[in-house]
Order: structure tokens, then C-alpha cells, then sequence
């Protein structure tokens, strides 16, 4: 009988042994169930969103040497479209014609800024020598090269360039935010050197070079003087990195737009957030004022250019669609009744607003 209570006591243990390693393994199961499916979706998700960045270039598959569009300006007298683009190209199109021709930049250039009349032109070079890279930037002004200095930086440090809308500034920094500026106004030039902190790419100078928006990498982005660095106006309400910024013409307005979706105007001389809105599908990745400063323009992943009146906010935008890939840079005609875009597929359309349609095509 003794004998029998403990067989039968083992027997139970054994398959509470058993049960207990079943269940076991099903939690195991379940958790590795759950992260593949986490890796799965995240591996879908990020080639979505590739396949969504690079579609552009497969709706142009007939044109295998287009070059992403990276900025767009017009001339003074609106005759002449300047693209540049991702590779530093630099082209010019009649508007009268649509004649497109080239100008030549340095093979060996990573970077180029122009004016919005692009009467000045700052190419930033880089080449490779004693196991460091050398950076240095030829700015050009009326077709002369009236600066070519190489910027001195950290072993491994990278390096930017931005110049005013008149042209008569031009500033290159280092990750480290490190700058150098030339002020172009007078026959000899003045310069200058500047330390703001640590930065991103995405800065930029006001119109007429006085200030500077900087993205910088401790903190929030931030408007200070462009020569002492001083003079902060911290812009708290840009969530993560600004991914696109443009000044109004008369320099009183900022539009930021972020890397969580949202897009921000503020006043620029006191940095009180004074509009906002937010992009639904990732992040706006051009913003543009009309030449009043009535009208803004953004552009960005979903294939979607919004054009706010912000002088009545409440409307709803008007929206410019077709196949024109991610917009990456946008400029207003003097009258500010049309908008020309620029895309990383390489075409460079021309919008209008009040037909809300495309009026002409530049490839």
C-alpha cells in the first residue's frame, strides 16, 4: 500500500514536472513569436518607407541619368530657374525657352549654396590628403571667384556651407560648429570666426545675413547673431531635428519643419510660435514663403505640396498633386501666383495655384 501511494505520488509530480516545462515552453514560443513578428514589421515598415523615399526615381524609369533636385532660385527679373542638385550640378532654365544649359563646378565639390538671384555661388570642396579629408570653399560672385579659402577642422569632422538670399553673406561651418564667415558687401572682404556649438546640417542664414538659424545637436534649434553667435532666441517648440527651414523675405518669420511631423512659423525676433501645423505621413521636407510673406508652400514624402494662406489660417490649404516624387525644394514666382517644384526623382515643375494644377514640366 506505501509502496503504492509513493508510485502514485511520483507519477503526479512528474506530471506536474511536465506540465510546468509545456507551459514553459509555450511562453518561450510566444516571446519569440512576438519578436519576430516586432523584427518583421519593423523590416516591412523601413522598406516601405525606402520604397516610398526611392519611388520617385522609379516613376521616371525611362531617364536613367536624373539627379535629384536639392534647391531651386530664380533671377531677378523671374526669366531664369537655377537647380542644383544632389551632386553639386549646378544648371540654369529659361523660363522664356525652357533652354537648359550647365555651369561647371569643381569635380571634387560635396556642396553648393547660391543666393536667390544666384548672383553668389559657395561651393564647399573636399579631397583626401595625409589620412585626413580637407574641405575648402570658392565663393563666386558675378562669375568671379572672389574668395577660395580651405577650412581648417577636427581629423574627422564634416562640413557645411549657407550664404544669405542677397548674397552678401557666406558662412562654412564643421559638425562641431566651428564657422568661418565672409561678409561680401565691400571691396575687401571681411572675415570672421564664430563657435556655436555642436550642429546639424539644416541651417540656415537670414536674408540678409545678420542671423542665423541653427539646429543644434545639445539642444533646441535656435535663432542667434550670424558674427558673435550671441543674441540667442531658443525655438523650444520643434520636436527633434529640423529637417527644412526657410526665412520670409523681410527676415521677420521662420518656418520650420521637424523631424516628428510638425511644420512651425515663428516670429524670428522674439521666437513666439505664431502658426502650426502637422504633417500626417513622416516629416515635411521643404517649406517656402511667397515673396509677402502671406503664403507658405511644404513639400514632403507623400507626394503632396500644401500651400497655407496664413494670413487666414482656418482655411483649408490648397493642395498640389500628381506624380512629382518627395519635394525637396520650392520657390514662389515674383507674382506668388505660381510655385515651382524641385524632386529627388529630378523633375522641376511648375504649379498653379489658383487652377491647382501643373502648367509646365522641366526635365
Amino acid at each position: 500500500m506505501l509502496r503504492s501511494q509513493k508510485a502514485i505520488e511520483r507519477k503526479q509530480s512528474l506530471i506536474r514536472r511536465g506540465g510546468l516545462l509545456y507551459f514553459g515552453a509555450l511562453r518561450e514560443l510566444f516571446i519569440i513569436a512576438l519578436a519576430v513578428g516586432f523584427v518583421t514589421t519593423s523590416l516591412w515598415q523601413a522598406n516601405s518607407l525606402l520604397n516610398m523615399h526611392l519611388s520617385s526615381q522609379a516613376s521616371d524609369t525611362a531617364h536613367t541619368d536624373i539627379l535629384p533636385v536639392i534647391n531651386l532660385a530664380l533671377d531677378s527679373k523671374n526669366l531664369t530657374l537655377f537647380t542644383r542638385a544632389i551632386t553639386g550640378k549646378l544648371s540654369q532654365i529659361s523660363l522664356e525657352t525652357g533652354k537648359l544649359t550647365s555651369r561647371p563646378i569643381p569635380n571634387d565639390s560635396v556642396a553648393v549654396a547660391m543666393s536667390s538671384h544666384a548672383s553668389t555661388i559657395a561651393v564647399l570642396e573636399e579631397w583626401a590628403e595625409d589620412r585626413r579629408i580637407h574641405y575648402r570653399v570658392d565663393i563666386i560672385k558675378d562669375d568671379q571667384i572672389v574668395v577660395s579659402e580651405e577650412l581648417k577642422l577636427e581629423l574627422y569632422s564634416d562640413a557645411s556651407v549657407y550664404i544669405s538670399l542677397d548674397g552678401n553673406v557666406v558662412m562654412g561651418f564643421s559638425g562641431e560648429g566651428k564657422g568661418v564667415g565672409w561678409d561680401l558687401t565691400k571691396s575687401s572682404t571681411r572675415r570672421w570666426t564664430i563657435d556655436v556649438g555642436p550642429i546639424n546640417h539644416m541651417n540656415c542664414l537670414s536674408p540678409d545675413g545678420q542671423r542665423l538659424f541653427v539646429t543644434s545637436k545639445i539642444g533646441p534649434p535656435f535663432i542667434c547673431d550670424s558674427q558673435s553667435g550671441e543674441t540667442r532666441i531658443p525655438l523650444n517648440h520643434v520636436a527633434r531635428a529640423s529637417q527644412c527651414v526657410a526665412w520670409s523675405a523681410d527676415g521677420t518669420r521662420l518656418a520650420v519643419g521637424d523631424l516628428s511631423g510638425g511644420v512651425h512659423v515663428f516670429n524670428a525676433l522674439n521666437g513666439q510660435r505664431i502658426w502650426h501645423e502637422k504633417i500626417k505621413l513622416e516629416f515635411a521636407r521643404s517649406v517656402a514663403f511667397s515673396s509677402d510673406g502671406c503664403k507658405l508652400a511644404v513639400g514632403g514624402f507623400d507626394e503632396i505640396i500644401r500651400v497655407w494662406n496664413l494670413s487666414e489660417p482656418d482655411l483649408q490649404p490648397v493642395q498640389l498633386k500628381g506624380q512629382i516624387g518627395t519635394i525637396r525644394s520650392l520657390v514662389f514666382n515674383a507674382s506668388n501666383e505660381n510655385l515651382v517644384s524641385g524632386s529627388y526623382n529630378g523633375t522641376i515643375l511648375e504649379w498653379s495655384l489658383a487652377n491647382q494644377n501643373c502648367v509646365r514640366k522641366f526635365q
